[in-house]
């Protein structure tokens, strides 16, 4: 399971172990590929007006469409989060990097991605 999280104005991710323990900075091993099946994201930083749109959009830069767009409307209590079970999933290559963009901007929403490796 991979977390990202915004760190230092850098988008970084995390890998949580089975066992509780977590490795920063984390990249997909080479010659590996990362399946991902499941994100979810939220965003409890920002406080959104209720009613209104907050949407995350993930593309990579790897060339073709983004592999990700999702929009949430806003609860009463102004925070936001989703859940997206990916039928097909996508995949992100060794050396790719996932590029987060939110709308409206401000800061980027924490996300956890569920999937697996391979190679």
């Amino acid at each position: 399971m991979l977390r990202g999280g915004v760190y230092l104005g850098k988008f970084v991710f995390f890998r949580n172990g089975s066992d509780g323990t977590q490795q920063g900075d984390y990249a997909v091993p080479s010659g590996m590929s990362l399946v991902t099946t499941d994100v979810v994201w939220s965003n409890k930083k920002e406080s959104y007006s209720a009613g209104s749109l907050v949407s995350l959009v993930l593309t990579s830069t790897a060339l073709g469409p983004p592999f990700l767009i999702d929009s949430v409307v806003v609860p009463a209590g102004g925070k936001v989060a989703s859940y997206q079970h990916l039928t097909t999933g996508f995949v992100v290559a060794s050396g790719q990097k996932v590029i987060p963009t939110s709308s409206p901007s401000g800061s980027l929403p924490e996300m956890t991605f569920h999937g697996y490796l391979v190679g």
